[in-house]
């Protein structure tokens, strides 16, 4: 009788070896990751959470640099009047600056259909992905299911480098 003890396995290989075996983790399915394409509604969160991750860190890098612009004013402002004790207030308006700028984009958040409209620009899919989004969850007819199929098939051909929204900007390097 051999022995889990003593078996080699190299270090990597041990939670991927557990996960795929049989009764060995709990996210085991019976066949490869690879062979069960994803639903649209899995497909579309993934890269939605990406987008608005995406837009969410350029509305806080943005607003953090007004912030420390205006610190550095303050700070420049407060050296010239003397006033020692002032100087530090102006880093703590780069916080306040990040802090607007994350209430600002939770209240900019792009909703399922402008995240759609937003995929559907970026992947060329003729508003595949914004009509599966309408229709996910309505009706279960051949017409919604074909554009179902066309909007996953556009979700699955798309890259991070293709949908990633624009974080940095000209205007960022002003961060002092």
């Amino acid at each position: 009788v051999e022995s889990d003890l003593f078996r080699h396995e190299p270090a990597h290989a041990g939670r991927r070896s557990r996960l795929l075996a049989p009764g060995g983790g709990s996210r085991y399915t019976g066949k490869a990751m690879a062979d069960s394409p994803p639903t649209f509604r899995a497909a579309f969160q993934r890269w939605a959470r990406r987008v608005r991750t995406g837009l969410l860190a350029g509305h806080v890098l943005t607003w953090a640099s007004v912030g420390l612009v205006a610190g550095a004013a303050g700070t420049a402002a407060a050296w010239q009047l003397r006033l020692g004790r002032a100087r530090p207030a102006g880093a703590a308006l780069g916080l306040l600056g990040a802090a607007a700028g994350l209430a600002i984009a939770r209240r900019r958040r792009f909703s399922d259909g402008d995240v759609a409209l937003y995929l559907d620009a970026r992947l060329g899919s003729a508003e595949a992905i914004a009509t599966a989004v309408e229709l996910d969850g309505t009706t279960d007819d051949s017409a919604a299911a074909v554009v179902r199929k066309q909007a996953t098939a556009a979700l699955a051909g798309a890259t991070p480098k293709r949908v990633r929204p624009r974080v940095l900007h000209p205007f960022h390097a002003a961060i002092p």
